[in-house]
């Protein structure tokens, strides 16, 4: 399919679901389903590479990143464009919006067919936002690092030891690299504290549900809830719960444990079993 000319290239995006009925990717083209990426121009070759590219912009939503080795005109160009995960929206995404800075970004002025191959999803730097790698042909591959580029990041920190502190309503926290504190408040707060040694802190009075998108037992990650008089480790597992990350049983696992009758908090992508006691501090 090439809505925007000969080898312009269109991409499909199929949302997860439960069942393993076929998808009929003529109702992904009626908004069914998922939605379409289409390429710009004759001969950019859009969706020559594409991959998931985790979420780099910190929004919640995983992201995708497509390449169109041929886009740029003068031969042999390339350029990779990063689209922006969006809900259950189902509108088609066009390149050339993206090309705009609406809902993405595009890496461009590539050479040696630039966008050939794309790979995402890994966070290189330990920002805590997820970055992306785009090559060519017979040249370099180039590293592009997450950030806030939406601006939904209600504090980001810095290379060092930091110390951010959640407020009243919902916060969207980015420690970055360094052996930070990072403190839960009342609301729906998503918490990253990047690379490093840290210790995500709760109290009693921190009413809402708060995610942790990269709570690591390698890096020495810890959690303190010593206000909500747990007695053991295993009280501390007894309250946890353990679903599916997709929601459909497939996939990582979350872990949700209930601190209190309002202080919820989400270990994502971690298992009850991959928590371990000196990472809970009582």
């Amino acid at each position: 399919d090439d809505p925007n000319g000969t080898n312009s290239g269109t991409s499909y995006v199929i949302f997860g679901k439960a069942s393993g009925s076929i998808v009929e990717l003529s109702d992904v083209e009626m908004g069914s389903g998922g939605f379409l990426i289409d390429g710009i121009t004759v001969g950019d070759k859009s969706g020559y590479s594409v991959s998931g590219a985790g979420d780099i912009n910190g929004d919640g939503y995983d992201d995708v990143i497509i390449g169109a080795k041929s886009h740029g005109g003068a031969y042999p160009n390339g350029s990779g464009f990063v689209v922006y995960g969006k809900g259950a929206n189902t509108n088609t995404v066009e390149l050339s919006s993206i090309l705009l800075g609406y809902g993405g970004f595009a890496i461009i002025n590539g050479s040696h067919h630039t966008g050939k191959t794309v790979s995402g999803g890994d966070d290189i730097n330990g920002d805590g936002f997820d970055d992306i790698i785009i090559g060519s042909v017979g040249n370099t591959a180039s590293v592009v690092f997450g950030g806030d580029f939406s601006g939904v990041a209600t504090q980001v920190g810095r290379t060092g030891v930091d110390t951010l502190t959640g407020t009243s309503g919902d916060d969207v926290i980015f420690a970055g690299s360094g052996n930070d504190t990072i403190i839960g408040t009342a609301g729906t707060d998503r918490l990253s504290g990047g690379q490093g040694a840290d210790v995500f802190t709760f109290s009693s009075d921190a009413n809402g549900t708060s995610t942790i998108i990269d709570f690591v037992a390698s890096e020495g990650d810890q959690i303190d809830i010593s206000a909500f008089g747990f007695d053991s480790f295993g009280g501390f597992q007894s309250a946890t719960l353990s679903a599916s990350a997709d929601g459909y049983g497939y996939g990582e696992q979350n872990t949700q444990v209930q601190l209190d009758s309002d202080t919820i908090v989400i270990f994502e992508n971690v298992q009850v079993l991959d928590i371990l006691a000196e990472q809970v501090i009582l």
